[in-house]
């Protein structure tokens, strides 16, 4: 197993293991939503800060096989060190994830599928497995939102294929997700 398949795999388990989880914390709450009660030391709380009213909810949506989709849980985490900076972007409903990599240099711009030795982009869509991309392109930056928290936008497209499954096609992929920095 590649260190990108283990880690991918991984992301995805942690996904869908937090997918399920409820919070009560005081995080961004769902758009039209209101935001958490401040948390009380004396009630035994954490003492967090309250919830702003009506925040931001991270979007993710494309057609497969030109079925438009949404997601309805998306997430993205970013790992960066001196040696690369990494993103994987995920939903488990419907089961769908994107990672790009790059080796030394920070993340931002357009990637493909191809291997071009400084970086790998990824997808897995309906399944526990990384597809085999026959070619996809990926834009992505980074940038601070309303919220003031900093925001993976972009687009992408990719043509996968499952072996014996099948091929998929990707189109109109679009995303707007609140970054969770993990290391570095």
């Amino acid at each position: 197993m590649s260190k990108r398949a283990g880690i991918l795999g991984g992301l995805l388990s942690l996904g869908v293991s937090l997918a399920g989880l409820g919070c009560s914390s005081s995080g961004a709450p769902a758009a039209g939503d209101a935001g958490g009660a401040a948390g009380s030391v004396a009630a035994g709380g954490a003492g967090g800060g309250a919830g702003a009213d009506g925040g931001f909810s991270n979007q993710l949506h494309w057609s497969a096989n030109g079925v438009a989709e949404s997601a309805s849980f998306a997430d993205a985490y970013r790992v960066t060190s001196t040696a690369s900076d990494s993103i994987t972007i995920f939903s488990s409903d419907p089961p769908f994830s994107l990672t790009i990599t790059t080796a030394g240099g920070p993340l931002g711009g357009s990637y493909n599928c191809a291997a071009d030795g400084g970086s790998e982009v990824a997808f897995a869509y309906q399944s526990t497995a990384t597809a085999t991309a026959q070619s996809c392109s990926v834009t992505i930056a980074f940038e601070t939102g309303t919220d003031g928290y900093q925001h993976a936008t972009g687009t992408f497209g990719a043509i996968l294929s499952y072996g014996d499954a099948g091929t998929t096609v990707l189109t109109n992929g679009v995303f707007d997700i609140v970054v969770i920095r993990l290391g570095g």
